[in-house]
């Protein structure tokens, strides 16, 4: 079996029953953090800024941008919401793997989760677990990073795995 379909499998085959309970109560306590980033992020040079302009080009109505109010596309929400928990880098950090992976995940999760509306919390946690795991072990397989910004570089994986992971759930 190659790597790729291992994580693959990993990725669909997941339920929140698998998940040790420690792993969830920790990323619980890291989904609040984000949060409270995030707010404390919103007045950050540029958030503004990238808000409005997101407000501007509209877009169907699927999810919040945190903090400032209003629904645009998912994807732009995420976008937003993660600048937001990022901006002040005051988030987690994935000390072996570099990466901030929340930032990325989180954002993602909240605006799938709100565009599909029939979300539940389990669903929601499995899909933020898998999406972290998936971000922090590519970023620790790669420990040097060659120059590259770990957060943006696997975050996105992360991101992505949030939708398509098992929380079959997300699409």
């Amino acid at each position: 079996m190659s790597g790729m379909t291992a994580i693959v499998q990993n990725l669909v085959k997941m339920n929140f029953e698998d998940i040790p309970i420690q792993t969830i109560e920790r990323q619980k306590d890291l989904l609040i953090d984000t949060l409270g980033v995030a707010v404390a992020g919103s007045g950050a040079p540029g958030v503004a800024q990238l808000v409005e302009f997101l407000h501007d080009i509209g877009g169907k109505a699927e999810a919040s941008i945190m903090v400032f109010g209003g629904k645009c596309p998912s994807f732009h929400a995420a976008m937003a919401n993660s600048l937001m928990a990022h901006s002040m880098d005051f988030d987690d950090m994935h000390e072996t793997a570099g990466i901030h992976a929340n930032v990325c995940v989180v954002p993602a999760a909240l605006a799938l989760a709100e565009r599909n509306k029939n979300i539940s919390g389990r669903m929601l946690l499995t899909a933020v677990v898998l999406g972290v795991d998936l971000a922090c072990r590519m970023g620790a397989a790669i420990p040097l990073h060659r120059g590259w910004h770990a957060t943006a570089t696997f975050g996105v994986f992360g991101a992505l795995a949030v939708n398509w992971g098992n929380p079959a759930n997300m699409r």
